[in-house]
């Protein structure tokens, strides 16, 4: 299942896809990143790509 970060609060989800424009943990409008590994590389796939998220 991906993972998506909020670009707010930056709290990461697990989700199937992004559905929701308010984020479940600061309550405001936000977009999401996928941050998501689908590579070998830094924990493979199925995984959070730790060089994607932003702290």
């Amino acid at each position: 299942m991906p993972f998506f970060q909020c670009d707010k609060c930056k709290k990461i989800f697990e989700w199937d896809s992004v559905s929701v424009e308010t984020c479940p943990n600061c309550n405001e409008k936000c977009s999401f990143r996928d941050v998501t590994n689908y590579t070998k590389d830094n924990g493979g796939p199925g995984n959070i790509d730790t060089r994607l998220i932003e702290d």
